[in-house]
């Protein structure tokens, strides 16, 4: 619960810090290093927002290259106090990239012994990673299907973080072919109807539930809804600015508001979050036909 709400507490952050202001905080150190340790926050925050900004605003800091001569002269006594001031190994390589690199080039016997006390947790797919995998498949549907962490990070990034350009990326490098499903619309009603949420479904049957959301990317929102409308669901989240464009594509395959309402409910609570004005201007084109209530 405690990490739910740290990362919940990071997400809100991040919306509410200015470009301007994560520029402003980053100058005032000289070192990557100095900026890791003094800031972290800042340099999250920048690292989020992409290369081309995080090269950007950090252009003017010393990058380090030869910390691996202080921890050379240090014991193993002295590694393992450092090193065991963490938790779990990423929180080790996000905040002592350094210490980190130089116990990976140690070899995998020398690391695991020195971080065995630390929980392993497996750090997110970088861009180079998801592209890198991708390059394995020729098609795209053969990449959804043949990696499903991989192209779920590649959904995360362009959904949650408005990374089309990786997306493009993806998509421009694997040749396209139409891809036959071997659910029809049945058998994934069948399916989805077995389990009570959208996790339990996802977890237990990630081939029928990638077969769902494709058909409701080509379009077929009602098979969708029909499948998944029993399930229970966490409280809707506000929606994030970055992700207002995937909103307005899903608002204009309707014509009028009750319609909308009817079939994208927990959208429809998302947008009401953001208050009168925003929903306004997102539903002004439709049908005012569904009295919303504030």
């Amino acid at each position: 619960m405690k990490d739910l709400i740290r990362r919940i507490l990071r997400e809100e952050l991040t919306e509410r810090v200015s470009d301007g202001e994560i520029r402003a905080r980053i100058e005032k150190f000289k070192t990557l290093l100095d900026l890791i340790k003094g800031d972290p926050s800042a340099y999250n925050s920048a690292k989020r927002r992409g290369k081309d900004f995080f090269e950007d605003v950090t252009k003017h800091l010393a990058r380090q290259k030869k910390e691996s001569t202080r921890w050379s002269n240090m014991s193993e006594k002295d590694l393992l106090k450092m090193i065991n001031k963490f938790s779990d190994t990423n929180s080790l390589r996000t905040y002592e990239p350094f210490l980190y690199t130089f116990l990976r080039k140690k070899g995998n016997d020398y690391y695991n012994r020195m971080t065995q006390g630390l929980k392993r947790t497996k750090p997110r797919l970088t861009p180079d990673d998801i592209l890198n995998i991708a390059s394995q498949y020729n098609t795209f549907s053969e990449f959804t299907l043949g990696n499903i962490s991989a192209y779920n990070a590649l959904r995360h990034r362009y959904y949650k973080m408005g990374d089309k350009e990786l997306w493009d990326k993806v998509e421009n490098m694997l040749s396209k072919r139409e891809f036959r499903d071997v659910y029809t619309d049945d058998e994934l009603i069948q399916i989805a109807s077995q389990y009570p949420t959208l996790k339990s479904f996802m977890d237990s049957e990630e081939n029928a539930y990638q077969a769902l959301l494709r058909k409701r990317e080509n379009g077929n929102l009602k098979l969708y809804n029909d499948a998944t409308k029993h399930m229970q669901r966490s409280k809707p989240r506000i929606l994030k600015n970055n992700q207002i464009d995937s909103i307005k594509s899903v608002i204009s395959q309707y014509d009028n508001l009750k319609d909308f309402v009817e079939n994208e409910p927990h959208l429809f609570i998302s947008m009401k979050r953001r208050g009168p004005a925003s929903f306004y201007d997102l539903t002004k084109d439709l049908e005012q036909n569904y009295d919303v209530k504030w």
